[in-house]
């Protein structure tokens, strides 16, 4: 955070967004991890996918 009055940085940057949203780094580095991920793909719907597939599996060890 700066200082306002001396001109004095923590060193904490951020940035703004497309809509003029500040971001944090750490947003900034997640987005540029995530943006090869294509549109289409739904991360959400992949995980739940997996863990039914996981849980049948296991069902059928029983």
């Amino acid at each position: 955070m700066a200082d306002q009055h001396s001109g004095n940085h923590s060193g904490n940057e951020v940035q703004l967004g497309a809509q003029g949203r500040v971001m944090s780094p750490a947003e900034q580095r997640l987005q540029d991890r995530f943006r090869s991920i294509p549109e289409d793909v739904n991360l959400v719907q992949e995980l739940l996918d997996e863990r039914d597939e996981e849980a049948g599996r296991e069902a059928a060890e029983d």
